[in-house]
Order: structure tokens, then sequence, then C-alpha cells
């Protein structure tokens, strides 16, 4: 058979926090504290403590996380025996020496929701009436956030 090899690859706070200024990810800033309202504004790494939970493991989303992970992979170049650089994953998807790159999702949020659907699913005979009882809303607004 085909042997298959699955690689997590993560990236520190600053790798994650300078790719998302230079997409300008929106982040709600701690702002005027007169203000009720958090203004959301285009991440700065060097501004990071004005933004609120710069200091929590989940400042970025899962999906958020995903994504910055993704376009700093496809940043990565190799340069070839004849000099020239080329970004190294399209290059290697196009050799067939990798099959697929696919953002991992939050280990911890994908574990829950699939045992609260396996457990819906159990629990709920028709499939139908599971699709309209079962909709985990909360798991899902803080896995992709509430906009």
């Amino acid at each position: 058979g085909t042997l298959r090899v699955v690689i997590s690859v993560s990236a520190l706070a600053e790798a994650l926090g300078r790719q998302a200024e230079m997409l300008g990810l929106l982040k709600s800033t701690k702002g005027d504290t007169k203000s009720a309202q958090n203004v959301k504004a285009p991440f700065v790494y060097d501004a990071r403590n004005q933004f609120i939970g710069w200091d929590q493991k989940d400042f970025f989303l899962p999906c958020e996380r995903a994504n910055l992970l993704h376009c700093l992979l496809e940043r990565i170049h190799q340069v070839g025996e004849n000099g020239v650089s080329s970004a190294m994953i399209p290059q290697l998807l196009h050799e067939g020496l990798l099959e697929a790159l696919v953002p991992t999702h939050d280990e911890d949020t994908a574990k829950d929701l699939l045992k609260q659907a396996v457990t819906k699913t159990k629990e709920e005979t028709a499939g139908w009436l599971y699709a309209i009882i079962f909709s985990p809303v909360h798991g899902i607004r803080r896995y992709f956030g509430s906009e």
C-alpha cells in the first residue's frame, strides 16, 4: 500500500503575528476605555499589546491560525540547482511528493464537537431531526468567531 505520513506543523506567536500584520487581519483593540464597544483595527505586531487578548493562547481563532500558518507555509522558497528560487509547497505538490496541504483545526474544539455530534446522533433516530435539534452553535462560534 501507499505510505501516508501526516506532519503536524505549528508556528511561533511572533510568526503568526507578523503574518497577520502582512494580511491586515482585523482584531479588537483595547481602544478608549470610555467606550463600551471594541474597535477593530488591522493587527500590528509591534503594537500587539494594544489588542485585546494578545497575551492569551487563543488570541487567534483556530480558523485564523490555520489560515496564517497556511500562508506562512506557502511563502517557503527553495533554491533549485539552477539558482532559481521557487515556492516549495506548490513544487512538492506538483512533483507528487506532497499529497495535500490541509490546515489543521484546533484539536480540543474538533474533539469536543465530534464527541457532541456522536452523542446527539445516538440520541436522535431521525437524521433531519438531529440536524434541527443539534446545532453546535457555540462551538462553531468559538472556532470561527462571532463575525
